[in-house]
């Protein structure tokens, strides 16, 4: 079976005595040969499909404790020894969520619910947890539900409308809350409430330019940041939405997408001066490929640097996040990852990236495998300990296929003045990257 075959759209099974039972017996087996991590992983699917199931918790606090977890033990406990309590499965939900396990945060929240349902206040967080986890329908019906004038509350609605592409009275909402934060005294207090809202009127901007949005994440993260992607799936047979799951990168692979970033670059006629890396190595060694493949200067990136007109390169989109500075384009710089992780959220979004994946393996790190053509067997690649002077060069040697990448380019040409860092549309901060989404996806536990 190929490794993405486990991704195919399958047929639902019948359920068990409890929906859970599957995944609880796997969990056993893992605790059984004293793989509690993994045993933790099975009984996370299994409190999605059942929370209400006792065994799963008292697995759980079995497992914890061997880990040596006790804090998070004790939640697991208080809910096996007081099950029709709704606070401990509030604690359970308030904790996974603080953690970003939203599918178990969304299943503790759930239960609660169903015990105390007059509880409205953590409604909000649920819906959230429903967006990250990809069902934007189910956090607009619970945001349409909530009443109040909080502006959060307001501003996370008419976000999901937007995702859902429901946006009838996006607009006037959107022009209310921009006047009422324009005649607040105290500047200070209201600067993310207005940087969030311009958020949302640039949103709507960009779908606007799409008559009939495709639930692929191309669409919608173009919608959502105004940001480019490079490589994906362009078919319906996976179901991650043009995203990748697991990616172990290869020296041609990295090649290709410098390729095409020049491809881009010269169809969009972008200007770009000189390379500037961030000083990770990984950032290092994409950056050095990058330059080689514009025929551009490189260096290495430096906050008070004059970087006019610069691509800022990171390897993993994550590592931006160090550098306050990025989250508002200006002096023409742009920002490029090679890998941006769709399953956690990044402080800054790049407005480029090559790859969208949950995992990606860099090609000269310990962790990427090849296929061995005497044993047609998957083995491990030793990691490579040269300079990264040395991985660009060779990398830049490759001579990879070519693809029909270049034909996405034409969706990002129509709509380039709204693309962040390169178009003269819209506001100029890069929003977060956060894994809220109307696009599913498979993934690997979480």
């Amino acid at each position: 079976m190929g490794f993405f075959d486990a991704f195919r759209k399958k047929n639902t099974e019948p359920a068990a005595v409890s929906p859970a039972q599957e995944h609880l017996l796997r969990a056993q087996e893992h605790y059984n040969s004293q793989n509690y991590r993994e045993a933790l992983r099975s009984l996370a699917s299994g409190f999605a499909a059942d929370a209400a199931w006792a065994p799963l918790y008292s697995l759980s606090v079995s497992s914890l404790e061997k880990l040596g977890a006790p804090e998070e033990a004790a939640l697991f406990r208080a809910a096996l020894d007081a099950p029709q309590n709704p606070s401990v499965f509030k604690a359970l939900a308030d904790h996974f969520m603080e953690e970003t396990h939203y599918s178990l945060a969304t299943a503790f929240f759930e239960r609660h619910l169903l015990l105390a349902p007059d509880n409205q206040e953590i409604l909000h967080d649920l819906a959230i947890c429903y967006a990250r986890r990809f069902q934007v329908q189910k956090a607009l019906g619970i945001m349409e539900s909530l009443k109040g004038n909080d502006f959060w509350d307001s501003y996370f609605r008419n976000k999901c409308r937007i995702l859902a592409n429901d946006t009838a009275k996006v607009q006037a909402d959107l022009e209310s809350m921009s006047n009422l934060l324009a005649n607040h005294p105290d500047e200070e207090e209201v600067y993310w409430p207005k940087t969030k809202t311009r958020e949302l009127i640039d949103m709507l901007r960009r779908l606007q330019t799409i008559p009939e949005p495709r639930t692929h994440i191309q669409d919608w993260h173009f919608v959502h940041y105004g940001s480019v992607i490079l490589e994906y799936f362009d078919s319906d047979e996976y179901v991650a939405g043009g995203r990748y799951v697991a990616l172990w990168g290869s020296f041609n692979a990295v090649k290709g997408i410098a390729r095409q970033l020049r491809t881009f670059a010269e169809k969009l006629s972008v200007q770009i001066d000189h390379v500037a890396a961030l000083d990770d190595r990984d950032s290092e060694i994409t950056g050095r490929i990058i330059a080689r493949e514009l025929g551009l200067d490189f260096c290495t990136y430096h906050p008070e640097g004059a970087h006019h007109n610069a691509l800022i390169v990171a390897g993993d989109a994550v590592e931006l996040g160090r550098y306050e500075e990025l989250n508002t384009a200006r002096n023409g710089q742009l920002l490029f990852a090679l890998n941006l992780g769709w399953m956690n959220s990044a402080y800054i979004c790049p407005d480029i990236c090559g790859y969208i994946s949950q995992y990606y393996y860099f090609p000269w790190n310990k962790g990427c495998f090849r296929m061995n053509e005497d044993t047609q067997k998957m083995e491990e690649i030793p990691a490579d300990l040269r300079s990264a002077e040395e991985i660009a060069e060779d990398i830049y040697k490759e001579q990879p296929e070519e693809t029909e990448a270049a034909k996405y380019y034409d969706f990002y040409a129509e709509r380039r003045a709204f693309l962040k860092g390169i178009g003269d549309t819209g506001d100029s901060f890069r929003h977060s990257f956060v894994t809220e989404s109307p696009v599913p996806g498979a993934y690997f536990g979480m």
